[in-house]
């Protein structure tokens, strides 16, 4: 859904995009995508390096177990949606380290989507720096919206 909104906007500018997937494996072997929407998958059976999908954008989506690699990682990303579940599937994950790792790698610009919009996800963002909103739609699934922020006590 990322890639499509970008491409339907008018942008000028490039944008770095960094997809998190806690869960890889059931993947593998990666199955075939239909033509059509490989334009729309440029990372498709391969998690471990970066792709530029056109010239505008650019991104790297990374196994969940593989966040370590957050630390080495430059600063810039954009956008950062994170393919999580709630966090009682996913509760290690849902935690403030991962938010203030998150919060370390972004722009000053960046904006943060996963479809978690557990109120424990929304606190262990608020704890690593990030704004969240939950955006509701009619017809899917609804989703977090998160941007950077000025971190104080009052805002957790």
């Amino acid at each position: 859904m990322s890639l499509w909104w970008l491409a339907n906007q008018n942008l000028n500018h490039r944008v770095s995009f960094l997809g998190l997937e806690p869960n890889p494996g059931p993947l593998e072997p990666w199955p075939e995508l239909p033509g059509e929407s490989q334009k729309w998958f440029p990372w498709w059976g391969n998690l471990t390096e970066a792709w530029q999908w056109n010239h505008r954008t650019t991104g790297q989506i990374l196994a969940l177990s593989g966040i370590e690699g957050l630390q080495t990682m430059e600063p810039g990303w954009d956008w950062i949606f994170l393919d999580l579940f709630s966090p009682n599937k996913h509760g290690d994950a849902w935690a403030a380290p991962l938010a203030r790792r998150l919060a370390l790698v972004a722009s000053p610009q960046a904006v943060l989507t996963t479809y978690s919009c557990a109120r424990k996800t929304r606190l262990a963002l608020a704890e690593g720096g990030w704004k969240s909103e939950i955006i509701r739609h009619s017809h899917f699934r609804d989703t977090l919206r998160a941007r950077l922020c000025e971190f104080n006590e009052n805002s957790a």
